[in-house]
């Protein structure tokens, strides 16, 4: 009894010694893809992708795939043949039915589609690990394969007049996943940062320069770059005075003037109403009111001209 007892607890020692030799690698869709075309009246094509998707695959301790620990899953909504009313119909009820079954699944060598599960062969290979930018460690798997729509009860098809069909039964498949660990997950927004001679030289200086010597050449760099940066502003907002002599500037410019003549003028009626409603014994245009009137339109009339210099040619 003992030595059956010791027999399993070796067995399941080495099991886990096994798996945990076994690395698990996640789908990073931010450089993943996934394309197929099928043949389109017998001399053209239609290709397209799936745009989100998610997965997962084991490999060994020699970097070779367990294909038996594959899988993924795939948005079938997600499609996209950059035609907005053919992705419609492919998502409606002759093919891919999307409100009713949104995922596609392949899984253990099988791929499953509106329920239908049948066995595809992949052809594939794997290429890593390699380290990026931010010391995060991917693989790249290719893979490629084919399938029948009619084997998945995607039947939707018209005929030609000259013998055929509209849309080939065959489909080609093909793509490239990054796959990283969980813990090492390079972010899409990491891709966001500028990429500057600034911060590229500043990694060199990091590994092979001593600190005192590294932080003068890259504060040097650095200035060299803000002062490019302003230049190449300074040169983008440079206004051509040539603006004048465009005949859509002239146009602009006297509608606006005499729009804001025609205010000026108004409102130096409104002035002198306004003496003549409130001061109706005193007002005379010779006496003082008249005089004051007349002042008040002279200096709107001067500050029309300024304001009108100022807008167009200061």
């Amino acid at each position: 009894m003992k030595i059956i007892f010791s027999f399993y607890f070796l067995l399941l020692v080495s099991s886990f010694s096994l798996k945990a030799k076994h690395k698990k690698l996640i789908v990073n869709y931010n450089h993943s893809e996934f394309h197929f075309e099928v043949s389109y009246l017998k001399v053209s094509s239609v290709t397209g992708r799936f745009n989100e998707f998610i997965g997962e695959v084991e490999i060994d301790e020699n970097g070779s795939i367990l294909p038996q620990t594959a899988s993924l899953k795939i948005k079938a909504s997600s499609i996209d043949t950059g035609n907005k009313i053919r992705d419609g119909h492919l998502k409606k009820n002759d093919f891919l039915q999307t409100y009713k079954h949104p995922s596609i699944f392949y899984q253990n060598g099988k791929l499953k589609i509106r329920d239908i599960e049948k066995k595809i062969p992949l052809t594939y290979s794997l290429t890593g690990p390699i380290t990026d930018s931010w010391k995060k460690e991917s693989y790249f798997l290719t893979f490629k394969g084919s399938l029948k729509r009619s084997d998945f009860d995607l039947n939707w098809n018209k005929a030609l007049e000259q013998g055929g069909f509209l849309v080939g039964d065959e489909i080609q498949f093909w793509g490239t996943l990054q796959l990283q660990e969980a813990h090492s997950f390079t972010q899409g927004s990491k891709h966001m940062i500028p990429d500057t001679k600034y911060l590229q030289n500043k990694e060199v200086f990091k590994n092979i320069l001593p600190t005192k010597v590294k932080t003068k050449q890259v504060e040097k760099i650095k200035k060299k770059e803000e002062e490019e940066i302003k230049e190449t502003i300074i040169k983008n907002i440079t206004i051509s005075k040539d603006y004048r002599k465009d005949p859509l500037f002239l146009l602009a410019y006297l509608t606006m003037g005499f729009i804001a003549f025609l205010a000026t003028v108004v409102l130096c009626l409104q002035g002198k109403y306004f003496f003549l409603r409130f001061f109706p014994e005193k007002y005379k245009e010779q006496g003082y009111l008249g005089i004051i009137s007349d002042l008040l339109l002279y200096a709107m009339a001067i500050c029309y001209v300024w304001a009108m210099w100022q807008i167009g040619y200061a």
